[in-house]
C-alpha cells in the first residue's frame, strides 16, 4: 500500500458559477489528509463464496484489457470483449481507506473551517474486483465505441439476488490515463497531474461503502479513454457531461454486471453519481427512455449532482464571468471545464480534429496536449505558460476569435438567448447542445425515485446551484411524481463529505427500492434533514433554461 497526501481535491470539473452571476472562484472544497491506497488487491485471496463471474473469461492481461477490441461489428451493445481478474480487496482493506480519506474546507470558508471523514458503517464483505472491456456506442454518430469498466462482486452479498448498481463517478480529466481503472498508486502530483490519482479519492468513497455493503457494483471509465488509437476516428475523447455519450456508455455497463451475476442478477438497475456523475445518472434517467437496459430504473442516488444549467460552459467567455466572479485558469475549474466540454463536444458532434479548431491558432497545439495529456490538477501550469504575455487567463484568452463573437454576448448570460451575439448561428449551435445536456424529464424517467444527496458547506455545487437541480427536477412532473424526489441533506457536510457522511444513509434507501425494505428514517450523523428549505433557491441570474 502507497500512502498519499492532497492539498486540495476537487472531485468535480466545477463551472466556476458562484456569486451574483453564479460563478465559482474557488473550485473545491477538498483538502485532503494522508490517504492509504487498497487499489493493489490480494489476488490469492480466498473467494469461495463470491458471486459471479458467471460465464465471463477472466484471463486477460492488462496490455490486452486496454489494447485492439478487435471487429465490434457482429457484438451487442454491453457484450464482453475482455476480462481481467484483479482479485480481492478485502472489508478490512476497505475499511482502512475509507477511513483515511479526510476532506476540509478552509480557505473557501475561513470563518467555518470543517473535516469530513468517513462516517459510515464499517464495510462487512470482501469484494472480487473484475474489469471488463466492453462494447457501446458513441454519442452524436452512433458508431460503435468500447469503454473499460471496474466490477466489485460481494463475497458476502447483501441479498440472495441483486440490483445491477451503476456508478458514476465524477471529473478526472479527458485524457486516457486519468480512467479510473487504469488507476496504479504513484506519488501524488498538483500541477499538471498526468494521472487521475489527485482525484481518486472521491472515487474511492463512492464504490467502496457499496461494495462493502455487499452489493454488486461497475463502474466505467466512459467510451473513449482507451488508449488504443486515442483521439482517432474510431475511439474520440470521451465527451465531457455530453449525455447523450456519457449515458451510453454508463448504461451499457450494466449488461457486463448481469453476466457476470448469472442468476444471482434481480434484472433492477440503480444508478449511483457524485458531481459529474450526478450530472450522468440524472441525465441516463431520460436517455434510458430510448436506450435499452437489461431492466428497469429502480432508484438513482445523486450526490451533489452538477444538474443545472450547461450554459455555464459557454457563460466562462463571457467578460462578466471574469468581472464579477473572477474565473481564471488555476483560480477556477471554470476555465478547464470550458475547454474540456467544448473541445470534446466539437470531436464527437462535429468530426475529429474539429474540437482544437475553436481555440486561437496559436494556443491550439498547447490546448490538444493538455486535453490528450493531462488530468484534473491543483494548477495548469503548461496551459498557463502557453499563454501571450500580458493575458489573464480567462477562458476568452484560449478561444476563438469567432467562438468569443458567438459567446461572450450578455444575452447568454442574462437573457439565455442569443440575441446579442456576434455570430448567431455558432451561437445558436452551442446554446441547443447546452440545452440538450440539461432536458426537462419525460416519460419513465419522472416516475423513477431519486435521492439527493447534499451537504450544505459544499463551495462546489454551493446552495443555489443545488436549488437549481431541486427546481430543474421539478419541471415537467406532476405533484405525485415531485414527491418521488428525497432528500438527505447534511449541514455539516462539504462536496466530497456528502459521500463520507451520507453513504449509510444512500446504502439503505438502495435496499428499499430494490428489495422493498423500510425507508431509512432521518438520522444525526447522515441525514440530520430529509427536506429541502424551499427558500434556497435557484440562482436567478443562471436560472435552469
Amino acid at each position: 500500500m502507497v500512502t498519499r497526501s492532497r492539498s486540495i481535491i476537487p472531485s468535480v470539473l466545477v463551472l466556476g458559477l458562484m456569486a451574483s452571476a453564479g460563478m465559482v472562484a474557488c473550485s473545491s472544497d477538498y483538502s485532503r489528509g494522508p490517504v492509504t491506497s487498497t487499489e493493489t488487491v490480494d489476488a490469492g485471496a480466498a473467494d469461495s463464496g463470491a458471486v459471479g463471474p458467471g460465464s465471463l473469461n477472466c484471463t486477460a492481461t492488462e496490455a490486452e484489457l486496454y489494447g485492439d477490441p478487435g471487429d465490434l461489428s457482429a457484438l451487442a451493445n454491453g457484450a464482453v470483449i475482455k476480462c481481467k481478474d484483479d482479485g480481492v480487496v478485502t472489508a478490512a482493506q476497505m475499511k482502512t481507506a475509507l477511513e483515511a480519506i479526510e476532506n476540509a474546507t478552509v480557505p473557501d470558508l475561513p470563518d467555518q473551517p470543517f473535516t469530513n471523514k468517513y462516517a459510515g458503517r464499517a464495510p462487512k464483505s470482501d469484494t472480487h474486483v473484475y474489469r471488463v472491456l466492453y462494447k457501446t456506442t458513441r454519442g452524436g454518430s452512433g458508431d460503435a465505441g468500447y469503454s473499460v469498466a471496474t466490477m466489485y462482486l460481494p463475497v458476502t452479498p447483501v441479498a440472495e439476488k441483486l440490483p445491477l448498481v451503476l456508478l458514476a463517478r465524477g471529473s478526472r480529466g479527458q485524457a486516457p490515463t486519468c480512467a479510473p481503472s487504469r488507476h496504479k498508486d504513484v506519488p501524488l502530483v498538483e500541477i499538471d497531474n498526468k494521472d487521475g490519482n489527485y482525484v481518486h479519492d472521491d472515487y474511492t468513497a463512492l464504490a467502496y461503502p457499496l461494495a462493502g455493503e455487499g452489493f454488486a457494483v461497475v463502474a466505467t471509465d466512459n467510451a473513449g479513454y482507451s488508449p488504443f488509437k486515442y483521439a482517432e476516428a474510431s475511439n474520440r475523447p470521451s465527451g465531457y457531461a455530453y449525455l447523450d455519450d456519457v449515458a451510453r456508455s454508463f448504461l451499457d455497463s450494466a449488461r457486463p454486471l448481469k453476466e457476470a451475476l448469472g442468476d444471482k442478477s434481480a434484472d433492477k438497475l440503480v444508478l449511483v453519481g457524485l458531481s459529474q456523475g450526478g450530472h450522468t445518472v440524472l441525465g441516463s434517467l431520460e436517455v434510458a427512455n430510448n436506450y435499452p437496459t437489461p431492466g428497469p430504473i429502480v432508484g438513482v442516488a445523486a450526490y451533489s449532482p452538477l444538474w443545472y444549467t450547461q450554459r455555464s460552459w459557454g457563460i466562462t467567455l463571457s467578460p462578466l464571468s471574469v468581472s464579477i466572479a473572477g474565473v481564471l485558469l488555476n483560480k477556477s475549474a471554470g476555465v478547464p471545464g470550458a475547454l474540456w466540454y467544448h473541445y470534446t463536444q466539437a470531436e464527437l458532434k462535429d468530426g475529429p480534429g474539429e474540437g482544437v479548431k475553436l481555440f486561437k491558432p496559436s494556443l491550439q497545439a498547447a490546448v490538444k496536449k493538455w486535453l490528450e495529456t493531462t488530468c484534473w490538477s491543483k494548477t495548469y501550469a503548461e496551459l498557463a505558460a502557453a499563454l501571450p504575455v500580458g493575458a489573464q487567463g480567462s477562458a476568452s484568452d484560449f478561444f476563438s476569435d469567432e467562438m468569443n463573437a458567438a459567446l461572450s454576448n450578455a444575452d447568454l448570460v442574462f437573457g439565455r438567448s442569443c440575441a446579442g451575439s456576434g455570430n448567431m448561428p455558432l451561437c445558436e449551435k452551442w446554446l441547443a447542445r447546452y440545452k440538450a445536456d440539461h432536458p426537462v424529464h419525460t416519460g419513465a424517467a419522472k416516475d423513477t425515485p431519486i435521492l439527493l444527496g447534499y451537504g450544505l458547506k459544499d463551495t462546489t455545487i454551493p446552495n443555489a446551484r443545488f436549488a437549481c437541480v431541486v427546481e430543474k427536477l421539478k419541471q415537467g412532473r406532476s405533484a405525485e411524481q415531485f414527491a418521488k424526489v428525497e432528500y438527505c441533506v447534511n449541514p455539516e457536510a462539504g462536496h466530497g463529505g456528502s459521500v463520507l457522511l451520507e453513504s449509510d444513509y444512500v446504502n439503505d434507501w438502495i435496499k428499499s427500492k430494490a428489495f422493498g425494505t423500510a425507508a431509512p428514517a432521518a438520522n444525526a450523523t447522515a441525514c440530520p434533514q430529509t427536506t429541502w428549505d424551499p427558500a434556497l433557491s435557484c440562482d436567478s441570474l443562471l436560472a435552469n433554461d
